[in-house]
């Protein structure tokens, strides 16, 4: 009997340790990584709204992108997601930026930031940032003098209005127009496409400007008397420079004042320059950094993606602002340590990163070395269509 009650014990302690062996193991719950806060700021109210909007919309598409796949990958912030500080609405103002940037400052918890759109608002934040040793990556902001200020913290990863202008000039040589009026937005975006395209046009040779003139950008809105003196003046074209209302305006203007020649402008694409223009808008011909037409699987395969999330179509600033993020997280993956100045410095080691729209080499100013050419559309039919020579 004492036997067998010991035999017993031994076979229940036997399946005692083989059931506790097979029993699943409670795991700690993971302390998830703190998330990587990225900066956005557009002007989201205001003349520029459209462009802010796409700003935000374009970054927002790129970063949950990113997440869904998982978050960054390797780096010191590798296992961590993104996660959006703003975005700040400027409302294309200078002091309103200014405010903002002041207010990121002193928010240690900032990684970068995309942004701004506007050129006028980038000169002013610029210093703040850089003392603050912010990194900043445009969301729109062309103007060519803003990677010439000795600014270490601010990159352009697409075509800077410089650029565009001399094709813009190059092309409107090659259609054969000698005397043209040029009329630009008086704000740092609208002159810089306008002393860019007026220097080249004039090294070039063979074109005359009949008449240069400024419009005071979210003011003017009849250009009646300067398409008067246009009339008169008889021009081979028409260039203007500068963001779409106003664009648009004299385009619609001009066409129903009776002026039939050709329409060229930089700086106005959208969806909201045919809706302004309307059918006076028709024969249009302008220059884009980002062309949703373009045919390649990479670029349509950004459309659908944005045209699945928003229900609209993706414009330029979209497109720069979905490679922006783009290009914020390859070098991101790439720092060499934690904090702003390692991201500084990946930045600018940034190197034939194939984004959506370009491929991605800064120069040591963190302006991209630019292609020899750059997408133009015409309207035909109330549509934008990809234009061909």
């Amino acid at each position: 009997m004492k036997g067998k009650f010991w035999s017993s014990v031994s076979l229940a302690l036997v399946f005692a340790v083989l059931l506790s062996a097979c029993a699943p193991k409670a795991t700690p719950t993971p302390t998830p990584r703190p998330t990587v806060k990225i900066a956005m700021e557009a002007p989201l109210t205001g003349d520029a709204a459209f462009w802010g909007k796409q700003m935000v919309q374009g970054a927002t598409l790129a970063m949950e992108q990113i997440n869904n796949a998982g978050g960054i990958k390797s780096g010191p912030y590798a296992g961590c997601k993104y996660e959006v500080v703003g975005p700040f609405d400027d409302q294309g103002d200078p002091a309103q930026a200014t405010n903002i940037a002041q207010q990121m400052s002193t928010n240690d918890q900032i990684l970068a930031m995309v942004g701004p759109v506007n050129s006028s608002n980038a000169f002013a934040i610029l210093p703040i940032l850089q003392k603050a040793r912010i990194p900043a990556i445009s969301g729109g902001a062309s103007n060519p003098q803003l990677t010439k200020q000795g600014w270490d913290n601010f990159f352009r990863a697409f075509l800077h209005d410089g650029a565009g202008a001399t094709f813009l000039a190059r092309f409107v040589k090659g259609l054969g127009h000698k005397k043209l009026v040029a009329a630009y937005s008086n704000n740092d975006y609208g002159r810089g496409i306008f002393e860019s395209f007026k220097a080249e046009a004039q090294r070039l040779g063979g074109m005359e400007f009949l008449s240069e003139d400024a419009w005071a950008p979210g003011k003017d809105r009849d250009f009646s008397a300067l398409i008067t003196r246009w009339q008169a003046q008889n021009p081979d074209a028409i260039v203007t420079c500068g963001e779409y209302t106003e664009s648009a305006l004299i385009a619609k203007q001009a066409r129903l004042a009776g002026m039939k020649q050709p329409y060229i402008n930089q700086g106005a694409y959208g969806p909201d320059f045919l809706k302004i223009a309307g059918e006076q808008g028709e024969g249009a011909i302008i220059e884009t950094m980002f062309d949703p037409l373009r045919p390649d699987p990479t670029t349509q395969t950004f459309v659908k993606q944005f045209r699945d999330k928003y229900g609209e179509d993706p414009a330029e600033n979209g497109a720069i602002a979905y490679d922006a993020f783009l290009v914020l997280n390859d070098a991101i993956n790439r720092m060499a340590s934690t904090g702003r100045e390692a991201m500084i410095k990946a930045l600018a080691a940034t190197k034939n990163f194939r984004a959506m729209n370009y491929v991605v080499t800064f120069d040591e100013t963190g302006e991209m070395l630019v292609p020899e050419t750059a997408p133009l559309v015409i309207i035909k039919n109330g549509k934008y269509e990809s234009y061909q020579p």
